[in-house]
């Protein structure tokens, strides 16, 4: 992202908090290190407009790639959402040309469901390959 494209996406997360709704809405989080509260990224849960579906995102910084922190969030942020607002599914969208995200999001247990053409953060239509997770899913992984 170019310097206006950040500060443009930083204001729209930092708009966000006031809601704080995954259903309606979404809810912008940091991604820290436990042990030091280093700043490794960030991460999201809510609603994507156009398909009026909740979906988890998450962005992690070039040095601490590689390290599971995608997956974790992941999974943490759509356990969290179908446990805590009881909803069917959670959502990923991930861009065709973004192959490290598309291992995070198998990894986490998603589903490829085919491709969908949305808007990115430029507000330009791409295609990107739509994936779920499901409820069931999630109840099987908590009876093991």
């Amino acid at each position: 992202m170019s310097k206006e494209e950040a500060s443009n996406f930083l204001d729209w997360q930092i708009n966000k908090y006031e809601r704080f709704d995954v259903i309606n809405d979404m809810v912008p989080l940091a991604i820290e290190l436990l042990e030091d509260s280093t700043f490794v990224g960030h991460c999201h849960i809510g609603v994507i407009d156009e398909l009026k579906e909740t979906e988890v995102a998450y962005g992690i910084s070039k040095q601490h790639r590689g390290n599971g922190y995608a997956t974790e969030v992941a999974v943490t942020l759509t356990n969290w959402a179908i446990e805590t607002f009881n909803l069917p599914y959670v959502v990923a969208t991930i861009s065709v040309d973004n192959t490290p995200s598309l291992k995070v999001i198998e990894k986490a247990g998603f589903i490829n469901n085919g491709m969908k053409e949305l808007k990115n953060y430029c507000d330009e239509k791409i295609a990107f390959n739509y994936f779920r997770f499901y409820k069931d899913d999630f109840n099987k992984s908590n009876e093991s």
